[in-house]
């Protein structure tokens, strides 16, 4: 009786990498959110079986892990050493909040939280050293290299959870009622107007307008403070 031949293993048929995975992932939680996310849907997008995945990640938790591993990779910042300080820490900002922004479905997840430390590492020191480029320095340099670092994290937070959740339908009732019980009466009309307002383009000018008004007031402040080193340091008359 002849042999029956094994079918070939679902590594071998598939030839999949775990890459192509992390990727296939990836693409996913942009699409559809995280909480969509599963590794046997995974499985149904690449045209695989389930198995074919699970050879390669044994669990959703180790393919978040996988998939933490490629954003902190994207994390690393860009070259920003030409041009006036100003410029240079609005690129990296502006970078930084775009690379964010495409991850949006992540931000709010304990393992976005876990690399969070240290993509402020990477990003914190790139604009440390064009702070510092600039004539800050000690506390002065710290302070603002964090705020400017958690100024633009805020608002990535700010419009991640507007798009997790359109405002005001997924409020809940109670808490929609104790704004709206807050205003006055000729008020409501321009809160109304304000909530179907919104768009993309408004978030955009918004923190342009605002990171435009910090770079503004730290080139004051340290304007000022050369100029008190500089008297401190003259012989008095």
């Amino acid at each position: 009786m002849a042999r029956r031949a094994r079918a070939p293993s679902a590594r071998r048929s598939t030839r999949l990498d775990r890459r192509e995975i992390v990727d296939c992932a990836l693409r996913l939680i942009d699409r559809d959110g995280l909480e969509q996310l599963s590794l046997r849907r995974l499985a149904s997008e690449l045209g695989v079986t389930p198995a074919a995945v699970y050879w390669h990640v044994r669990s959703k938790d180790e393919l978040l892990d996988a998939v933490m591993d490629v954003i902190f990779a994207e994390l690393a910042p860009p070259r920003c050493d030409s041009g006036p300080w100003t410029e240079r820490a609005r690129e990296l900002l502006t970078w930084f909040r775009s690379r964010l922004l495409e991850r949006r479905n992540l931000v709010f997840t304990p393992a976005f939280g876990k690399i969070l430390p240290y993509a402020f590492m990477q990003v914190g020191v790139a604009g440390k050293n064009i702070l510092r480029d600039a004539g800050f320095e000690g506390a002065d340099l710290a302070r603002a290299s964090r705020a400017l670092y958690w100024h633009t994290f805020a608002f990535v937070l700010q419009q991640a959870g507007r798009s997790n959740s359109s405002l005001p339908d997924a409020t809940p009732k109670a808490v929609l009622e104790r704004a709206i019980d807050t205003l006055e009466p000729e008020e409501f009309s321009a809160f109304l107007e304000y909530l179907r307002g919104r768009s993309p383009d408004d978030d955009e000018a918004i923190y342009s307008y605002s990171l435009n008004c910090m770079l503004e007031a730290l080139g004051h402040d340290l304007a000022r403070r050369r100029a008190e080193r500089s008297s401190k340091a003259s012989p008095s008359a």
